[in-house]
């Protein structure tokens, strides 16, 4: 079908290319060909009358007509996607929908085995792609590379609706044969030991996870002995060492179950964590995405 001259179908095509800015994984990700996918962006230059994407190096990079279509066109996709699912039974038993939750590596350690069990049981035919997520990337849901996106409330976007799944405080983990652990931590020692941080994502510097961040604003200096870039990896950098790390309190009982670890509570206030589950602000009339909410808050529930 063509609209002002234009085959409604390469927008698909030209909504890819804006997001991936690169021939090949717009290619990937409509599961074409690369060549196919070169023919369908010199069909796009020639009706805009512009390269849409050059080469910059090694990468591309949007021309300023790119740039100012990119978002429109992805609002306009987004909103087509949303309308086809609209008021659209969801069938649990026999559907064979594809959705996909972007999650940080805790939240996927706490929560996908649950996931998997109650989808098998429930919904069969229904695949489940599970997307990581760094707890930086709060983008996720406004590119549409996620259908929810479960995330500490620090990293919701604002435009889309969201909803409080839980909330858990903060607690330390270290190795239960370390003998400065042995006693109860107070806030002296907790400054004196070696702290193992985490930094997500491409942060350049500095504390990168909202207890760190609150951490770093205290009078006292922590000595931040070692980085690693997920919170999954913490506990065992723990074990054989002196050093102690601040851990939310259910993935620190999970470490404790396989792991020789313990826990001390906190010697000073420290904020909870708000976990948080987000859709985009289009998709919230889709029935499946309901039926999938409704999963993770009962995976949630049996948390509690």
């Amino acid at each position: 079908m063509r609209f002002r001259g234009l085959d409604l179908n390469l927008l698909i095509a030209l909504d890819a290319l804006l997001a991936e800015r690169n021939v090949s994984a717009a290619a990937r990700r409509l599961f074409i060909s690369q060549s196919g996918m070169s023919t369908i962006l010199a069909k796009l230059r020639t009706h805009f009358d512009d390269d849409l994407l050059v080469p910059a190096g090694r990468s591309m990079m949007l021309t300023e007509l790119a740039t100012r279509l990119a978002e429109p066109i992805h609002e306009l996709m987004q909103s087509v996607d949303s309308t086809l699912e609209f008021g659209l039974a969801f069938e649990e038993a026999s559907s064979k929908r594809h959705f996909r939750i972007a999650a940080s590596d805790y939240v996927a350690e706490i929560l996908s085995s649950k996931i998997s069990t109650i989808s098998a049981t429930r919904a069969p035919n229904v695949l489940l792609e599970l997307v990581r997520a760094a707890s930086a990337d709060s983008q996720v849901i406004d590119r549409g590379d996620a259908d929810i996106l479960v995330a500490a409330s620090p990293y919701i976007v604002a435009d889309h609706p969201a909803e409080e799944l839980y909330s858990e405080d903060h607690v330390i983990l270290g190795w239960r044969e370390n003998d400065r652990f042995k006693a109860p931590v107070t806030r002296e020692i907790f400054f004196e030991l070696g702290h193992v941080g985490v930094r997500i994502g491409r942060t350049a510097g500095g504390p990168s996870t909202s207890s760190e961040r609150y951490i770093s604003q205290l009078p006292e200096k922590r000595r931040v002995e070692m980085i690693c870039p997920s919170l999954t990896l913490v506990p065992r950098l723990l074990i054989g060492t002196q050093r102690i790390a601040v851990m939310q309190r259910r993935y620190a009982e999970l470490a404790m179950q396989t792991l020789p670890l313990d826990t001390r509570p906190m010697p000073f206030e420290l904020p909870k964590m708000r976990m948080m589950m987000q859709v985009h602000r289009l998709k919230e009339g889709d029935a499946g995405l309901q039926w999938l909410k409704a999963v993770v808050r009962d995976c949630v529930a049996e948390l509690v």
